[in-house]
């Protein structure tokens, strides 16, 4: 399978990139009324996976002024998102490979 033979960096962004998705469209597919019978908190959990850069910035910088014009976009948003996870997965990864080839 080819995706042995992929650096460690890339199988991490490439996950990260996965779940983020998941998220995503499991923030699409589900109603409504299951986040109202759960409570906002579980609609936060999975928006705070799907969307980090829209959720962070509306709830710690734009506040009810909204996002800049720029990000109204929402395709530049998924992909901003989509970035972001490619990257922290492959933090991720590469400070685990570091760590597990210092053990070694």
């Amino acid at each position: 399978m080819f995706y042995k033979n992929w650096p460690y960096w890339l199988k991490g962004g490439v996950i990260g990139v996965t779940i983020s998705l998941i998220f995503f469209v499991l923030m699409m597919v589900v109603p409504d009324s299951v986040f109202e019978s759960m409570g906002k908190i579980f609609e936060l959990i999975i928006m705070a996976f799907a969307m980090p850069i829209g959720l962070a910035g509306f709830l710690l910088i734009w506040g009810s002024n909204g996002p800049p014009d720029f990000l109204n976009n929402v395709v530049l948003q998924i992909i901003l998102d989509l970035l972001f996870w490619f990257l922290i997965g492959a933090l991720i990864s590469k400070i685990y490979y570091k760590m597990n080839k210092n053990n070694s």
